[in-house]
């Protein structure tokens, strides 16, 4: 526990307060007792006597909290009063607030200041803008304080000029453009260095580059204004110094001087850049100017009116310059013209004129006096001609715009920077059944499949002014789900960045499909090949043992090649396309050597479709028993019969087709010694081990009888035994 005697401790007239770390007053001197109102001073808060400078964000508390040497410099009630207060920290926590003997002013203190004030003001009657009276305020606080000074305004409450001869308060600025202005001090803080050596203020950076340049002791003071730094000033000394309440009152005054009389010169000098511009823009824009009466009637000619419209002064007296308007226009001008004066209200028409090819704009403003009563009406004519020529050129280029969008099949439409829709073609609300209303907004994204909104939105998120907009998804057509293709490109603004998105939407959907039918027919086509090679190669493995000759082995690998060539044929039509399994009996049978008669031939079943994987295999089974028929069985004589039949069945929840082969001898055989040749084998056992086929071949003296049970799907994958 500390205990401090603050009134034995020589303070050379200064109050003193001791305070510890939870910002409460521990001792205070008696100067300190008599500078506060009365009341007891040890156990009150900081901020009860500093206001806001006492708490843990101002200027004392972070002193307090930190444990820190810091300089603050705080109001005294009176304008443009300070006190300084220096805090040093003492031991287990405590800080010494020592505040200056000079609060409160003086006579002294007083007089100096408005010395200096008068000499400030006397300085300014030479000024003509703000750079100028800168350098006066500049120039006081040099010579009244012996430290270089450096004015900076941070705000103007005026516009500011840059034309000839107009206020510029930037003037100051460029003279000390690499001067940066701490954020201390913009936010009310004064900051002073007294020297080298001595504290420097709370969280200051500037101290160091400061010494390196040479200065020993600075100072930065704001002019604080409705809350707001507007303005601050850099002192610098070359040697170290104190810096006082009394030097910080007097740089504010100076400041505050200077910003009013600165705000005055560029007022006027706004006002007279204004009645410049005004000028010049009535001389630019205006064909012609006149003057009416109070009652509306012209009694002083206007030679621009005259000039521009071909009337003659005479005229042109009274109402008689409505005249020189357009038949067409003029009932409408004089009702317009009638209505404001009546009402004292601006008159702004557009109008043509009488045999000229102009459009003009006629307005007219009444001038009131101090009473509000119309002095007189100034009015010009603005000659418009061009800019609606150019109006009705931007029309008709509009019109040709919306009619070519209008006709091209993409659904075309406008976005906002983040893709909001801002318009959307007559095509999106054919398309989709969408209003145009309804689009607005994210109100397209309900035409878009809630499976591909995901990805929409992504590919929204990540288009940027270089990288467009690219994202396949499904639009509802009213009827179904169709693919489109969606592509925008961003409409930038100089600087780059995304002013609108411009889109279109085209059907693809069939394209897709297309393309879909693609994969798979390359990728069964490359089935298909390996296939054919490796049935190629039993054929011609199988055939040759069973060959008689050559001639015979030739004749029957043509056979096989010329079947397996026409269910190639069959295969190429595409995977939408239906294989029937009339269509390849009767393939097969007519592609015997003089076709098979009619008379003696019979097939006869319901539209069965076959699956692809089986149907190569099969047309190969088909074209063996063909061929046996030909060559040794019914249809080798004149008298046999043949008869195909075939039936869809069920079988243990998934159908099957029942072959039925018929072949009726027109004489009895002997069929003790038929050989077993490829073509049984192929029937027999390659469509059961293939096809999961069930066949059973029976040749007997009167024929021969082949059924066969043909799964319509693959009952091994169907995981049926």
């Amino acid at each position: 526990m500390i205990d401090l005697d603050l009134d034995s401790v020589d303070a050379d007239g200064r109050a003193l307060i001791a305070a510890d770390g939870s910002l409460r007053v521990l001792f205070a001197n008696r100067a300190a007792v008599e500078r506060f109102p009365p009341g007891r001073l040890p156990g009150l808060s900081l901020d009860a006597l500093f206001g806001t400078a006492g708490t843990p964000d101002g200027l004392i508390g972070r002193a307090v909290l930190a444990g820190e040497r810091a300089v603050a410099f705080l109001p005294s009630g009176e304008e443009h009063d300070c006190v300084r207060a220096d805090m040093t920290p003492l031991e287990n926590g405590v800080t010494l607030i020592a505040l200056d003997r000079e609060a409160g002013g003086g006579d002294a203190p007083y007089r100096e200041r408005m010395r200096a004030l008068t000499s400030l003001v006397a300085g300014f009657r030479g000024a003509s803008d703000a750079s100028e009276t800168a350098a006066v305020a500049e120039a006081i606080a040099s010579d009244w304080l012996g430290a270089r000074a450096r004015y900076l305004p941070l705000s103007s409450p005026l516009p500011t000029s840059s034309a000839s001869g107009g206020g510029d308060r930037r003037g100051p600025r460029r003279r000390h453009a690499g001067l940066a202005v701490p954020a201390a001090v913009r936010q009310g803080e004064v900051i002073a260095v007294d020297g080298p050596d001595a504290p420097p203020a709370a969280g200051l950076a500037e101290a160091e580059p400061m010494q390196a340049r040479g200065v020993a002791a600075f100072m930065w003071v704001p002019l604080v204004r409705d809350g707001h730094a507007a303005a601050a000033m850099l002192l610098e000394a070359d040697i170290p110094r104190r810096w006082t309440g009394c030097d910080v009152g007097l740089v504010q005054s100076i400041m505050d001087r200077t910003d009013l009389v600165s705000a005055r010169l560029d007022a006027a000098a706004e006002i007279a850049h204004a009645e410049e511009r005004c000028r010049v823009l009535v001389d630019t824009a205006a064909a012609a100017v006149w003057e009416a009466e109070a009652d509306g009637n012209v009694a002083e000619p206007s030679p621009s009116w005259c000039e521009l419209t071909g009337q003659c002064a005479s005229e042109m007296l009274g109402s008689g310059w409505i005249e020189a308007v357009h038949p067409a226009d003029r009932a409408a001008v004089r009702t317009a013209w009638e209505r404001s004066v009546a009402a004292a209200a601006p008159f702004d028409v557009e109008a043509r004129l009488v045999d000229l090819p102009r459009a003009v704009r006629l307005k007219a403003t009444p001038l009131l006096d101090g009473r509000g009563v119309v002095k007189v009406w100034v009015g010009m004519a603005i000659d418009i001609s061009a800019a609606k020529a150019a109006e009705a050129d931007r029309q008709a280029g509009e019109q040709r715009l919306t009619t070519l969008l209008e006709g091209i099949p993409q659904l075309v439409w406008r976005a906002g920077p983040s893709g909001e829709r801002t318009w959307s073609s007559p095509q999106w609300c054919r398309a989709t059944g969408q209003t145009p209303d309804d689009s607005l907004g994210s109100g397209w994204l309900d035409a878009v499949h809630p499976e591909d909104r995901p990805g929409t939105l992504a590919a929204w998120e990540s288009a940027e002014a270089n990288a467009p907009l690219h994202v396949d998804h499904r639009l509802f057509d009213g009827t179904a789900w169709r693919w489109f293709q969606t592509r925008a490109t961003a409409v930038t603004d100089p600087a780059g960045a995304v002013v609108e998105w411009l889109g279109t939407s085209t059907d693809v959907h069939d394209l897709r499909r297309l393309e879909e039918d693609q994969r798979h027919f390359v990728a069964e086509l490359q089935h298909r090949t390996r296939n054919l090679i490796a049935v190629v190669q039993s054929v011609v493995r199988h055939s040759i043992p069973r060959a008689a000759s050559p001639e015979a082995f030739a004749d029957a690998l043509e056979g096989r090649l010329k079947s397996l060539s026409r269910v190639q044929g069959v295969l190429s039509r595409g995977p939408r396309h239906q294989i029937m399994l009339g269509d390849l009996v009767a393939m097969e049978l007519h592609a015997l050597p003089g076709g098979a008669p009619a008379h003696r031939v019979s097939m006869r079943g319901t539209d069965v479709e076959i699956r692809r994987s089986a149907v190569q295999l099969l047309t190969l089974a088909l074209h063996e028993l063909s061929e046996n028929a030909r060559l040794h069985g019914a249809l080798s004589d004149s008298t046999g019969t043949l008869s195909v039949d075939w039936t869809k069945a069920g079988r243990e929840g998934f159908e099957v087709v029942d072959i039925v082969w018929r072949e009726r001898f027109g004489s009895a055989r002997s069929v003790a010694d038929v050989d077993r040749g490829y073509g049984r084998t192929l029937v027999e056992n390659a469509l059961s081990y293939s096809l999961g086929a069930t066949v059973s071949l029976a040749l007997h003296p009167a024929g021969l009888d082949c059924a066969i049970q043909l799964p319509l799907r693959d009952a091994r994958a169907a995981g049926v035994p």
